[in-house]
């Protein structure tokens, strides 16, 4: 029976790399039609224009600058994210969200606070009412105001606020949630890594962990950094999260 391949394609400008496309060159050096390949037939000719090559190659860098990142190598992985925002690789001003998005989280990991919120401003006047751009920002004023105050009360506060605003889903209630309970989970837990609070990151885990209705694969990772925070524990210094971000493809560096 002939196999029917039905590929439904659409570009946006986001940190993963378009999968499953091949440029060749004619014998007089010049690009053919990129291909849609499935299954290892060629389908449809894919447009090989100068703006898709533009969005090939900067979700490209993208891709470098996350492997960077997931190492905690961020001064590499920050060439990359510059190198993927500049003016001859975006059609649209809106091509640069992914990698300053990266590129100020890479600034709030290095403490960089006052910079990262700073360049958050972008995003908040794309999109001024957007919950996930709300909730960065107050994250940020809390670091802030926790470096200041050298409390870590307006952390606790913080993730005070994310349990209630994100109550249905933490710990996670059905599979189909996955999408929404992933964010505020990932932003808790590197919380109380910053902190450095492993029997508040232990609880928390056990929490999320309790859900029926995790998937396989999240449920291992969400394991995994239970036993970083109780690694961190033992050790009596946090940084084995670390470990665990370099190798999940679930928790986000």
């Amino acid at each position: 029976m002939k196999k029917t391949f039905i590929v439904l394609i659409a570009i946006f400008s986001v940190s993963y790399s378009l999968q499953g496309f091949c440029a060749e060159k004619t014998s007089d050096g010049l690009d053919k039609p990129l291909r849609v390949i499935a299954g290892g037939e060629n389908l449809t000719p894919f447009s090989n224009d100068n703006a898709t090559q533009k969005i090939m190659r900067r979700n490209d860098l993208q891709d470098e600058g996350r492997h960077f990142a997931k190492q905690g190598l961020y001064e590499e992985a920050l060439e990359k994210y510059k190198q993927a925002i500049a003016p001859s690789l975006l059609n649209l001003e809106s091509d640069k969200s992914t990698a300053l998005w990266s590129i100020r989280d890479i600034h709030q990991r290095q403490g960089k606070l006052d910079q990262a919120l700073k360049e958050h401003e972008w995003f908040l006047k794309a999109n001024p009412t957007k919950d996930e751009y709300l909730d960065k920002d107050l994250e940020l004023r809390a670091l802030i105001k926790a470096r200041d105050t050298k409390s870590n009360q307006p952390i606790y506060e913080h993730i005070k606020y994310l349990r209630n605003k994100y109550k249905k889903y933490i710990p996670p209630q059905s599979q189909g949630d996955s999408g929404f309970h992933a964010t505020p989970i990932d932003s808790i837990i590197h919380l109380y890594n910053w902190m450095g609070d492993a029997d508040g990151g232990i609880k928390f885990m056990q929490e999320v962990l309790s859900s029926k209705t995790l998937y396989p694969n999240e449920r291992k990772e969400y394991e995994r950094v239970k036993i970083a925070f109780q690694e961190d524990k033992r050790a009596g210094q946090k940084g084995h999260l670390s470990k665990v971000i370099a190798t999940s493809d679930i928790i986000g560096w």
